[in-house]
């Protein structure tokens, strides 16, 4: 993604024309690849579970809302603009009755994003229930790590050879760890001569040759404040999995022969709490929600826990589901 230090906008290359099919419909998140296969099953397990509901019709009754994950949610204000219509549009085809909203990771962040910049009004309308699953709306730590050295978990590839993509990504900065919920005391990224923490983004940025990630941060970081939860809803749901291991810090050692060091070494982890990609404190953050519902699912990883069938339970429950699901 380019960058304009002039605007702070950023646009795709102009050898590119990104495009996000299937909006509205539910194929393009119940797996991440045209070519269906297990390794990239998302939200296939519940939507499958819901359609045994003949209620429940993909396109219809369902939807589904592809986002440009690269890009925090004031960089996509076609993606609000456009949920807002199709709220209204389902509202309409079910005749009148209040939508169920989901939003994974950080689609639930945007989820946050959109209902604060609706009306109590029109919430009341058209919202019955929001229900949040594993929402990093504190940041993850996992984002410092891809601001370093990082490679979306793909083994055969290098960290480094990953990185320059990753970086121009505006959502990774935006999901450093609010400093809210980090102390300047406290430590995330420990280097033989500097150690970072979530008061040290200036520093950081500017140490592994990279400002521009600190303009990116500025310029996204304030646009959703997880602190501030929606109003105007029935029932609001704060959900994440529990007790999995998950990054807090990260250690890198000397430069030598053997070890390039910070920031082109990759680093030890060190575990914390959380459900693995996530920490405790940014997850749960949404149980201090006014009315919030606060339901941890213990072992359930960040991403796996959209297939849960202690989740898939619980949704069928809150959406009035006609046929239970066991």
């Amino acid at each position: 993604i380019k960058y304009d230090p002039k605007t702070g906008e950023v646009s795709d290359s102009d050898l590119c024309d990104v495009t996000f099919p299937g909006w509205g419909d539910t194929w393009s998140i119940e797996n991440l690849d045209t070519y269906r296969h297990s390794g990239t099953v998302y939200l296939e397990h519940l939507i499958n579970s819901l359609r045994q509901d003949p209620f429940y019709v993909s396109n219809k009754t369902l939807r589904g809302t592809p986002f440009d994950f690269r890009k925090a949610p004031n960089e996509n204000p076609d993606f609000l603009r456009d949920l807002r219509l199709l709220i209204e549009e389902t509202y309409s085809v079910t005749g009148s009755r209040r939508v169920v909203l989901l939003g994974h990771s950080l689609g639930a962040v945007y989820c946050l994003a959109f209902l604060n910049a609706q009306s109590d009004t029109w919430k009341r309308k058209y919202i019955k229930t929001f229900l949040s699953v594993s929402g990093p709306y504190g940041g993850s730590v996992k984002a410092f790590k891809i601001e370093a050295s990082d490679n979306f978990g793909f083994i055969l590839r290098s960290p480094i050879s990953f990185r320059p993509i990753q970086r121009s990504m505006p959502s990774t900065a935006f999901l450093l760890p609010d400093p809210r919920l980090w102390s300047p005391s406290e430590p995330i990224i420990i280097t033989p001569k500097v150690n970072y923490s979530a008061h040290d983004y200036q520093k950081f940025f500017e140490d592994i040759g990279f400002p521009q990630g600190y303009e990116l941060f500025k310029n996204t970081k304030p646009s959703v404040d997880g602190f501030e939860g929606p109003t105007g809803i029935d029932d609001l749901y704060c959900i994440h999995g529990t007790k999995v291991g998950t990054t807090y810090q990260m250690v890198y050692p000397e430069r030598s022969f053997f070890h390039k060091g910070f920031p082109d070494q990759y680093p030890t982890l060190i575990p914390g709490e959380g459900d693995g990609t996530v920490h405790l404190r940014s997850l749960q953050l949404c149980r201090f929600w006014q009315g919030a519902k606060y339901i941890t699912l213990e072992g359930a990883e960040h991403l796996r826990i959209v297939g849960d069938d202690r989740l898939i339970k619980l949704i069928h429950e809150v959406a009035g589901s006609q046929r239970s699901y066991d």
